[in-house]
């Protein structure tokens, strides 16, 4: 074969595996364009999605309608779908809208106000609540932090890895080929994003786990990193269900006694589920994706079935219908936004409550965890559905409450015990002694040994 036989060869090639591929992205096209053609086909798409998802059951964060329309021309397809409907559907920045589209859907508008947890939040942020003081901890996918969106708060990142041959999991800075996961990227900018995150002014860790490690054995490795490196942090985020060891169950008491709180999926179901804001923004309702689920008969024994059963108690928090950062082809890429229209799960849900308790750790440092769901899952606050919902600045007001309460119980303690020692009839060295004391206890906080004392008189 000669030179010029040879690289019409590659041309022909080359041609095929071009029409190859524009024939899948045609199928591609076809099948949006065949899903959003109507309302009715749309349902029935959603339905479908959502049986799948209970009969699965094992899987409760399938995304929606083929990962959505991110990055695609859709300005050609006839989207004969409700405003609505177009709510559900997954897009970004990239994605190409015609004219008509634009002025029916508002893409731009969506995007742009689902960077806010909600109204009431963006009220607190320009009163300067949005978790300052406050550090949390991110463990999750790898990404490029190196952005403006985590620009002045990133104290350190770090990847974990079990390189292949080894039985350890080791750590090392993030490399440029570690990936920019979009997984990751997404719980943090929702929790601490400059423009998306619920915090964002807290200083986050970002703890990475590399393809291909097992995310129980690092868990376990970024808790003893933590605790070996006496790292100060106040909350700790993972957005996932993994097997704790008889080792990390002894970390995670040890952090919990350091005043660490540890978010993860496995206790979420029981307090938590998400929804998106409502249509005139007042409430948080149940997501519709959920909704479906809810209708449809499972295991009652089933994961799905369990949270299914429990969805009446828990608190809803705002999800579907919420941006966040999108990931870059390139590192030059400017940033980009993706709008979740899809269901989101609890990955995305876990993330947001961890830092709205980063907002209650700003306001009250001493606040435990069951106190700031006691506070949140309100009764009397119920959406139309009859579902409890977090309304920010409405959980801030009964935080600011219940310091001030805490307050004027430790200052009645504080002026009890000194009335005590000076109503003794002991001679004025000894009481000048203990007064001393019980200054110097008071001064330190020590209300435990201010109440031994008064057991003593």
């Amino acid at each position: 074969m000669s030179i010029d036989e040879f690289q019409n060869y590659l041309k022909g090639q080359k041609k095929d595996i071009s029409a190859q591929e524009q024939t899948l992205e045609d199928i591609e096209k076809a099948k949006i364009a065949e899903i959003l053609s109507s309302d009715e086909k749309f349902e029935e798409k959603f339905t479908e999605i959502g049986n799948e998802i209970i009969n699965n059951d094992k899987n409760m964060d399938l995304s929606f309608i083929l990962e959505g329309i991110d990055g695609m021309d859709v300005s050609q397809i006839d989207i004969n779908i409700s405003p609505e409907n177009f709510k559900r559907l997954t897009f970004d920045s990239k994605t190409t809208f015609s004219q008509e589209q634009i002025e029916k859907y508002h893409p731009k508008n969506l995007l742009e106000e689902g960077k806010k947890f909600s109204d009431s939040m963006e009220r607190l942020h320009k009163k300067g609540i949005d978790g300052k003081g406050t550090k949390i901890a991110i463990i999750d996918s790898c990404f490029d932090s190196k952005i403006e969106e985590f620009e002045d708060k990133v104290i350190q990142q770090v990847v974990f890895e079990k390189k292949d041959g080894n039985d350890f999991i080791s750590h090392r800075e993030y490399k440029e080929e570690d990936g920019d996961g979009f997984h990751g990227k997404t719980t943090a900018s929702l929790s601490v994003g400059k423009e998306c995150g619920i915090a964002p002014k807290a200083e986050v860790y970002l703890f990475g786990i590399a393809e291909g490690t097992d995310w129980s054995e690092a868990k376990e490795a970024i808790l003893k990193y933590i605790l070996d490196n006496n790292i100060n942090v106040d909350i700790i985020s993972m957005s996932a269900d993994t097997k704790n060891s008889e080792q990390t169950s002894k970390m995670l008491k040890e952090l919990e006694e350091k005043g660490c709180t540890f978010f993860d999926s496995s206790g979420f179901w029981k307090d938590f589920s998400w929804g998106r804001i409502s249509e005139d923004g007042t409430e948080v309702v149940q997501d519709e994706l959920m909704k479906t689920m809810s209708e449809l008969p499972c295991d009652k024994n089933s994961r799905g079935g369990k949270v299914i059963k429990n969805l009446p108690n828990t608190v809803l928090i705002p999800c579907t219908g919420r941006t966040s950062l999108q990931v870059r082809e390139e590192k030059e890429d400017k940033e980009e936004y993706k709008y979740n229209g899809s269901v989101c799960g609890a990955s995305f849900a876990i993330p947001q409550v961890a830092a709205l308790f980063a907002i209650a750790r700003q306001i009250d440092p001493s606040i435990k965890l069951n106190e700031f769901i006691e506070i949140i899952k309100n009764p009397e606050r119920l959406n139309s559905e009859g579902m409890m919902y977090v309304e920010p600045e409405e959980m801030v007001k009964k935080l600011v409450e219940k310091s001030k309460t805490n307050e004027n119980t430790q200052e009645q303690k504080e002026k009890k015990l000194i009335q005590i020692y000076k109503d003794k009839k002991i001679n004025q060295t000894d009481l000048e002694n203990e007064y001393e004391r019980i200054e110097k206890m008071i001064g330190e906080k020590d209300f435990e040994n201010l109440e031994n004392q008064e057991e003593r008189y």
